[in-house]
């Protein structure tokens, strides 16, 4: 039970603490904003959780996947915009922090109130249950808390949209599962095995999988989802500083 919890912790707490790291070393934030961010998901959450058993069951059970599809797009569009806009302090920027966390607040969270509901009320060994809740939250604030110094620290722009880019590609990837999942993609064409290194199920795995993606045995449309999540952004940030430069000459030019 307590080896159980803190993994669940690693699964789907850390990267909700990591995105929130990422973000505040950006400095494009306000309280509010964050505060806006976290009760939207957390809405939201109840919300699924309260209608988990209908959601479930449309589209032939695969409802409440197709949902978890939906805002993990919804959480790459976000991360994008905060990306390309990563200095502005705008309506647009601003209303991406809210619904990138919101995004990935509302499928990770939902996963804690079904196990905690489950397991509280079926299960006596409450110690075991209470100390891994203990430790989960310690280690996800402790790694989200060294990505944050050490960023600031580091006080380097490109590093910061490096890791928002790389975080976000592999929470980008985590569609392939879900569609494998509910059968509209094949697990097969596994182009490596790195499980007797590091398993996906170990804590190591879930670690470095809410870190920057991480898959023990990754398929091909795995790879092809990380790269257009993680180049796709970066291609549209040189188109637009290609415009804006192209623009600014032209004025010079008129001068």
């Amino acid at each position: 039970m307590l080896i159980n919890s803190v993994i669940l912790f690693l699964r789907d707490a850390l990267p909700i603490f990591i995105l929130i790291a990422l973000i505040l070393s950006l400095q494009v934030y306000t309280t509010r904003i964050l505060v806006r961010g976290v009760l939207l998901g957390l809405a939201g959450c109840v919300l699924i959780s309260l209608n988990l058993s209908g959601l479930s069951e449309l589209y032939e059970g695969s409802g409440f996947e197709l949902v978890k599809c939906l805002l993990i797009a919804l959480l790459f569009a976000a991360c994008s915009i905060i990306y390309l806009f990563p200095t502005q302090k705008s309506p647009l920027v601003n209303g991406a922090i809210i619904v990138a966390i919101a995004s990935i607040i509302v499928p990770n969270a939902s996963s804690f109130i079904v196990y905690f509901a489950g397991f509280w009320s079926n299960t006596s060994d409450n110690l075991s249950l209470s100390l891994g809740t203990i430790l989960g939250i310690g280690i996800s604030l402790s790694v989200a808390t060294l990505t944050y110094l050490s960023l600031l620290m580091l006080r380097s722009a490109r590093l910061n949209h490096a890791c928002l880019l790389i975080f976000c590609a592999g929470q980008t990837a985590q569609i392939t599962s879900l569609l494998q999942q509910i059968n509209w993609l094949s697990g097969e064409n596994r182009l490596w095995d790195t499980s007797h290194w590091v398993s996906d199920t170990s804590e190591y795995g879930h670690l470095f999988n809410a870190i920057f993606g991480y898959e023990a045995t990754p398929n091909t449309t795995y790879l092809i989802i990380y790269g257009i999540a993680l180049t796709l952004p970066i291609a549209l940030k040189r188109l637009l500083n290609r415009q804006a430069n192209s623009t600014l000459l032209s004025q010079e030019v008129k001068l």
